[in-house]
């Protein structure tokens, strides 16, 4: 974070325990010592192929989820724009161990985060 401006790296697994890789861009509109809001704009890669292959091992009487999308570089990106709420669970001059909540209207999405402030 700088002047209320941030950048987040992430990898994970998305819902179905595939593997996810993304970069997201904050800005705060308010904070408080413990807490930070703010929107967050970005994205992350998935591999398609394992929303296929779950799709084919869903049984036909339920409908599979498959993730809104766009190719980046040739690579499927999952776009997000969400309200942003930061919690400090712990909090330090230039560092924080906090837990980030993004809201959409369709995903929510909770992780834990170390931040690093210049």
């Amino acid at each position: 974070m700088h002047e209320g401006f941030g950048v987040t790296y992430m990898q994970g697994e998305d819902s179905i325990c595939s593997p996810i890789e993304g970069l997201f861009f904050h800005y705060t509109l308010e904070r408080t010592d413990w807490i930070e809001t703010g929107i967050m704009a970005g994205g992350y890669a998935f591999n398609q192929k394992n929303w296929e292959a779950h799709e084919a091992a869903t049984p036909e009487a339920l409908d599979a989820p498959e993730p809104v999308r766009t190719k980046y570089f040739g690579r499927d990106v999952v776009p997000v724009l969400a309200l942003d709420v930061g919690i400090h669970l712990i909090r330090k001059d230039n560092w924080s161990l906090k837990l980030n909540n993004f809201f959409t209207p369709v995903i929510f999405n909770h992780s834990i985060a170390w931040e690093y402030r210049f």
